[in-house]
């Protein structure tokens, strides 16, 4: 069940989603899964970088709060600024994630796969030296859009 009010048990179930689509992904039977997958992913990045984000900002705005583990608020500060900065950078480097996922999403929405793989040419058609046309789609059992 998802928990909307506490972010490390919310983080521990997204790490544990993307363990298994890590594990759900090694292989595929269906083609037509990589384009929901992409998409879904850009969709994830999006988030992480919205995640990051927010977490940078409670770096600063707790930064009154921060001390490092003898007392000290100076060496607590630098730190919760140092890694406010880093969250940033991994935002910006999401957000530059988010755009190449949404890119491949796109090409791979356009992919037509089919069920069977068209018969390689034979010797008397490889030899005409033009082009050799794919099997007429009679021959095709079908077509699966993937989306």
């Amino acid at each position: 069940m998802p928990t909307l009010t506490n972010p490390q048990h919310a983080a521990e179930d997204a790490a544990e989603a993307m363990r298994n689509l890590v594990f759900a992904t090694r292989s595929f039977v269906d083609p037509c899964d990589t384009y929901w997958v992409v998409s879904d992913l850009a969709a994830t990045t999006r988030r992480m970088e919205q995640v990051a984000i927010q977490v940078a900002s409670a770096h600063r705005e707790k930064l009154h709060l921060a001390h490092d583990y003898n007392g000290s608020t100076a060496v607590g500060e630098v730190k919760a600024l140092t890694a406010a900065a880093h969250l940033r950078r991994v935002a910006d480097l999401l957000r530059q994630a988010h755009t190449s996922l949404d890119l491949a999403a796109k090409h791979s929405g356009c992919i037509a796969w089919y069920d069977t793989v068209p018969p390689a040419p034979n010797r008397h058609t490889a030899n005409t030296g033009g082009a050799v046309p794919l099997s007429p789609p009679s021959k095709v059992r079908s077509r699966r859009t993937c989306h």
